[in-house]
């Protein structure tokens, strides 16, 4: 939605060439991980009132309230951790880009070089 499509017929067949911005990615990323963590929050609010009122008793509420909360643990490195490999992986296949949007201006990296790089979690 936040990108351009060119057309590259140069090879005979037409091929369809998507340029996304990052900050689209970045943005959907971050709706996604919100949404995911609601649910994770809504889940604990659940399992926390059928403790409450004794629907379920104390011991195994705790026991699936560590659980879904060290999923969220998880989750949160999980979306953590391919957000950052995407972003190296697009940044190495990355070449010129044509008209106004400049996704990436650095010059394309070779994939073996780019898999080695080091990318700081914070």
């Amino acid at each position: 939605m936040m990108g351009q499509t060119d057309i590259d017929a140069s090879s005979g067949v037409p091929v369809a060439i998507s340029h996304g911005l990052v900050i689209g990615f970045l943005t959907a990323s971050a709706f996604t991980m919100w949404g995911a963590y609601l649910q994770i929050a809504t889940a604990i609010l659940i399992v926390y009132e059928l403790g409450r009122t004794a629907t379920l008793s104390m011991p195994i509420a705790v026991a699936v309230g560590i659980c879904v909360l060290l999923a969220g643990v998880g989750l949160m490195v999980y979306c953590w951790r391919t957000i950052l490999t995407t972003g190296a992986a697009n940044a190495s296949r990355t070449g010129k880009v044509k008209g106004a949007l400049k996704t990436f201006s650095a010059a394309p990296v070779e994939a073996a070089t780019a898999m080695t790089r080091r990318i700081s979690v914070l």
